[in-house]
């Protein structure tokens, strides 16, 4: 192609004058004549002076034909042809260059021709074979993606399941933790029925509270898990407007709770809250709730406290841990 394209910029400086002074010669060199035949034979017409001066009758047409003239479909026998003057000793450029430097153009234009064909019997086989391997590697970069694609997709499958199975496990540890809390409740439940069985009449009320209470378990820590995450910054008023509302969704879902819910008989213990009591704590239903809150709530508590009640509390509270 660089031989190729030289010639072609060759060709791009003739003009109208070069080709009608070289067709004006009356007598021209025989290196002329060596050239103006190898045109005649590549356009197609007898090689002979007399019909490349017709060729060249008009200059412009002459020049573009050469310029355009395909070189990618030139038949085997016109090549053959053609290495009678390609071989030629006198078909040289150089030396043509001193009788016409159209003629020189020209020259080099018929030998890059004659270049460009015996390199692209080389070359197409090549390309025919690039061209196929670019075709299977198509083939095989398509079947790849379509693998990629169908690997990612049950790649987020297994993903999904992790995520599933990691979710399962952490509810399974949370529902055995709570049926761990249960059964301690219920054994000691059970114990103090046995060792105080002068007060076997109330301890077995207090039974059927539980049996009562273990049907309810759900809806009732369900409730106390709401109250003691989210109505700590509202008045009692406003809790006891949020518990109601729960409770109207809990009954909306069908989930079992008692009708007499307060979160310091679900999550209280009585012997400490008369300690805190003891400590300085309020005895009324907003402090208990407060101190429940305080001890189970599994952030830490901020608490208001113009009346320095809860920082007497909790000093005597905490006193044997130096706080």
């Amino acid at each position: 192609m660089p031989i190729y394209r030289e010639a072609i910029a060759a060709l791009d400086t003739l003009d109208r004058g070069d080709i009608t002074e070289m067709k004006a010669y009356a007598s021209p060199a025989e290196e002329i004549v060596l050239v103006v035949s190898a045109v005649c034979l590549l356009l197609g017409v007898k090689e002979s002076w007399d019909e490349g001066k017709k060729l060249m009758n008009n200059p412009t047409e002459f020049i573009n034909r050469l310029k355009t003239y395909d070189k990618d479909h030139m038949k085997e026998a016109l090549l053959r042809k053609l290495k009678k003057y390609t071989e030629d000793p006198r078909f040289e450029p150089a030396a043509i260059a001193r009788k016409s430097g159209a003629a020189k153009s020209i020259c080099m234009w018929a030998c890059a021709l004659d270049n460009y064909s015996a390199v692209m019997k080389i070359i197409k086989p090549k390309q025919a074979a690039l061209a196929q391997a670019e075709g299977e590697l198509k083939v095989a970069q398509d079947e790849l993606r379509t693998k990629q694609q169908a690997l990612q997709k049950v790649r987020d499958q297994i993903h999904q399941l992790q995520s599933n199975y990691q979710a399962s496990q952490r509810k399974l540890e949370d529902l055995t933790k709570q049926k761990e809390t249960i059964e301690v409740q219920l054994d000691r439940a059970g114990k103090l029925v046995v060792g105080l069985a002068d007060e076997a009449k109330r301890w077995q009320q207090h039974v059927k509270v539980l049996e009562v209470d273990l049907v309810n378990l759900v809806g009732n820590i369900m409730l106390a898990a709401g109250y003691i995450s989210y109505v700590g910054p509202f008045t009692a008023r406003y809790r006891d407007r949020l518990l109601k509302r729960w409770m109207k969704f809990a009954t909306s879902k069908r989930i079992p709770f008692s009708a007499d819910f307060s979160v310091d008989r679900i999550l209280g213990d009585p012997v400490q809250i008369r300690e805190w009591n003891i400590q300085g704590l309020p005895a009324d239903d907003l402090s208990l709730e407060n101190g429940i809150i305080c001890t189970q709530a599994k952030r830490w508590p901020l608490l208001i406290d113009p009346q320095s009640q809860g920082n007497k509390w909790i000093k005597n509270m905490e006193k044997d841990n130096n706080i």
